[in-house]
């Protein structure tokens, strides 16, 4: 869009000069409109205005500079030229060149909008390929980021570290990289520093700058460490950097905290939420997260309490479920590991035998493939010598043109088949040992939880009252073995909802199956593993069936 005080430069001029054509020519000027907007894109205000003026009658033709100054865009030109077809616009007046209402003159009327419109889109193509070469140079085409400052050395464009700015840019970014600050807190500190919103048609300005714009534009901007992205593309900056690379990072590692499993305490910091986006409501479906309650005795010590409960941000559901503790939370979550694992025994067996159907799946492809390749051989052989035959005037051109459709359609048929071998040979296997080293995995996981359990008793979190304060770190050993839990609960993809201060899973394949077959796990021998022949042809079906219940993946 071309900047207003660009256009008001050339306005009065050109008005003084219509004024003087239309007062030589003797025509009446009913109203003068000025567009400060480029012609480049359709949707102009004033000119829109001027068609609905004159299909309502007010006038029947257009004073204007320069066909130009009308339409540099497909749209705004062909409306002009349908009012000149329709009688609505009978006549186009410009100093500069001549207009007649004719087939003549609309035709050249036309070749003087797709010239203007051929300018303007050779003008966007040279200016963006000088921006993206300055950009290679190592020079931002564009405004310069806070802390930073267009300047002009020498005749040449250039960015320069603002004295004024720089330093408090730097504190930012040391701020939030302590991770004693939230992005709130940095948005104050900059408006104590000076900094305002600007005002414009809606905000008047003056205002703090916006958490979300403040991690946008300066937390995450690698222009102050020296690289900057333009056009999709990261270029090495000649600018000098502000920070360095490794504390871009720290602050890269707290946003990553702060939008990802971590809640507030209070005001001692930010505490990792374990199963972050693992379980949802049972009720509305929101996320559950975890808050902590700090009770302070008098003697000066303290006890944490941990509560999971849902985040109740459904906008069309007022969910109604209370707080659960999270130490029965953490027990129910250890109880669904347990009732959808496999002894470590029993699934040994099971990678066994997936294993050797593996071998046998692989040699009954390979012959497929060796018997589909040589089909395709055979057909791009006949393919040739049908091209020969043809060549030689044997046969007619109708006769090759059918023939070779034939042999194509065959030729194509055979790709796709080979194709699909390579997509999916063996990979439903791999997918059911994988799934059977995930049952092995929280068949450990259970066993470590009922060792700790039985040793160490209910996981606590607090401390007893009149000991010495604590921070709120969970010495339990069940605690730590959480995050192991958690990892498996995101490879497992199992579906955990809590309602009524009760986790639950609903059970899908193929776990619904494990857990069916859960009072016979031990019985190994009567285990078994079926390879079935796929119901579809893009992929083969892999089958677990344990104690006569299938587990499909």
């Amino acid at each position: 869009m071309e900047s207003e005080e660009r256009q008001q430069l050339s306005i009065p001029a050109q008005l003084d000069e219509l004024r003087d054509f239309a007062k030589k020519n003797n025509l009446q000027v009913i109203d003068s409109l000025i567009e400060s907007q480029t012609a480049k894109k359709p949707g102009r205000k004033v000119f829109n205005e001027l068609m609905n003026r004159i299909q309502s009658g007010e006038a029947d033709g257009i004073l204007s500079w320069h066909a130009d100054r009308l339409a540099r865009n497909a749209v705004d030109a062909g409306q002009i030229i349908h009012l000149l077809d329709t009688g609505q616009l009978t006549d186009l007046k410009f100093p500069t060149v001549d207009f007649q209402n004719n087939p003549s003159g609309k035709f050249m009327l036309s070749i003087a909008f797709a010239t203007s419109k051929n300018y303007v889109d050779n003008l966007a193509v040279n200016t963006k390929r000088g921006l993206v070469a300055k950009a290679r140079r190592g020079t931002f085409p564009g405004l310069a980021p806070l802390g930073y400052r267009n300047s002009r050395i020498d005749g040449r464009k250039t960015i320069t570290v603002s004295k004024k700015w720089a330093p408090v840019v730097i504190r930012l970014f040391q701020k939030y990289a302590s991770g004693k600050y939230t992005l709130i807190d940095l948005s104050s500190y900059l408006f104590e520093q000076g900094w305002q919103t600007q005002p414009n048609k809606r905000d008047p300005g003056g205002q703090p700058m916006r958490s979300d714009r403040l991690r946008k534009t300066i937390l995450q901007n690698p222009f102050y460490y020296g690289l900057f992205k333009y056009a999709g593309e990261y270029y090495e900056g000649k600018h000098k950097a502000l920070i360095g690379k490794s504390l871009f990072d720290k602050v890269q590692e707290q946003i990553e905290k702060r939008n990802g499993p971590w809640i507030r305490a209070n005001q001692r910091g930010y505490f990792p939420f374990t199963f972050s986006r693992l379980i949802k409501c049972g009720e509305c479906g929101q996320s559950i997260t975890q808050t902590i309650k700090t009770k302070h005795y008098k003697n000066g010590g303290r006890q944490d309490f941990r509560y999971y409960h849902c985040t109740k941000t459904s906008k069309i559901h007022q969910c109604r479920q209370s707080y659960m503790p999270k130490e029965l939370a953490v027990k129910d979550l250890f109880e669904i590991c347990k009732d959808v694992s496999l002894p470590e025994k029993s699934g040994q067996w099971l990678l066994d035998r997936l294993s050797e159907d593996e071998q046998s799946a692989a040699g009954h492809l390979g012959q497929a493939k060796a018997k589909l390749n040589a089909k395709l051989d055979e057909t791009a052989a006949k393919l040739n010598q049908l091209l020969n035959l043809y060549l030689d005037m044997t046969i007619s051109r109708e006769e090759y043109l059918a023939k070779k459709n034939e042999l194509t359609d065959q030729r194509k048929t055979i790709e796709e088949r080979l194709l699909h071998i390579a997509e999916f040979q063996n990979d439903n296997i791999e997918k059911a040992k994988d799934f059977v080293r995930l049952t092995i995995q929280a068949g450990k996981i259970s066993r470590k939880y009922q060792k700790i359990a039985e040793n160490e008793g209910e996981d606590k979190t607090g401390i007893e009252p009149g000991q010495p304060p604590l921070t709120t770190q969970e010495p339990s050993q069940i605690s730590a073995l959480t995050p192991a839990l958690a990892d498996w609960l995101k490879k497992a993809e199992l579906n955990l909802f809590l309602k009524d201060r009760k986790v639950y899973h609903i059970k899908q394949k193929p776990w619904a199956a494990l857990r069916a077959a859960a009072t016979g796990r031990n019985l190994v021998p009567r285990v078994r593993v079926e390879l079935t022949r796929p119901k579809r042809t893009h992929a083969p079906e892999a089958c677990l069936s344990a104690n006569s219940s299938t587990v499909a993946i």
